[in-house]
């Protein structure tokens, strides 16, 4: 073999171990929005609770970066060190703080879920389908809802609505559907003339806060979930934010 046949031999091997290498693109489901139906009924459900239950470990992820947490951790780690100067019980008094704060995490979104399982979410039809200025879709690939979002007049003001229930499949993510789905909400309230739209959200959900906020939404108030030492424990709130229709 000549040196230039070589040369192009090694080259195109070079290249195709290169393509061979590169990663593979999942492909981007086909999805489509409808309003909901009495036969999402147990499905919806079934994906609130997978969706909130997945609140927990991002949550005590956040609350464990908190300055407050951390001071805690350098507090409890400092007397168990003075009265037993022992490491050994510092990691043990680090390590059960840091289970109660997981507790605490799990205690705050389970409670919150099961609340909403005994009255809006057991009764889609009732809370979100029935009162005027309302609506509930949800988002389907390949026969399977993967979102939903819903959309509520706010008893204070005829003029807003809120959103709720704004859910994608963790593996549906970063797909264009959470957008979709806020488009599809925005133009129902355009439609019924509402002039603004709020929403609360978690603030442990960075990537959900960022994009709220990039389709034009603007932070005005914090809450809790509960109202309880949890909350005080975990610095867990959820965010109000607004924007104009």
């Amino acid at each position: 073999m000549s040196s230039s046949a070589e040369t192009r031999h090694i080259y195109l091997m070079q290249k195709t171990s290169c393509i061979d290498q590169e990663p593979r693109r999942e492909r981007v489901p086909t999805f489509s929005i409808r309003c909901y139906e009495p036969k999402d009924y147990h499905v919806v459900r079934q994906m609130f609770k997978c969706c909130c239950l997945e609140l927990v470990m991002p949550g005590f992820r956040w609350s464990l970066r908190q300055p407050a947490s951390i001071a805690l951790f350098l507090v409890c780690g400092s007397i168990s060190y003075a009265l037993t100067y022992s490491l050994w019980y510092v990691i043990l008094a680090a390590t059960a703080l840091a289970a109660v704060m997981y507790y605490a995490c799990w205690r705050i979104f389970t409670d919150f879920m099961k609340l909403k399982l005994q009255t809006e979410m057991g009764n889609i039809e009732k809370y979100y389908i029935k009162p005027p200025g309302s609506c509930f879709w949800v988002a389907e690939a390949d026969g399977k809802v993967i979102g939903t979002i819903a959309v509520k007049r706010l008893p204070e003001h005829q003029e807003a609505c809120e959103l709720f229930r704004m859910f994608v499949q963790h593996k549906f993510c970063r797909c264009g559907l959470a957008k979709k789905l806020l488009e599809t909400a925005f133009e129902f309230a355009k439609d019924y003339g509402y002039k603004t739209c709020h929403v609360q959200t978690n603030i442990t959900q960075v990537p959900a806060v960022y994009m709220y906020k990039k389709m034009g939404f603007q932070q005005y108030g914090k809450c809790h979930l509960i109202g309880s030492c949890l909350t005080f424990l975990t610095q867990i709130s959820d965010l109000r934010l607004k924007k104009a229709i």
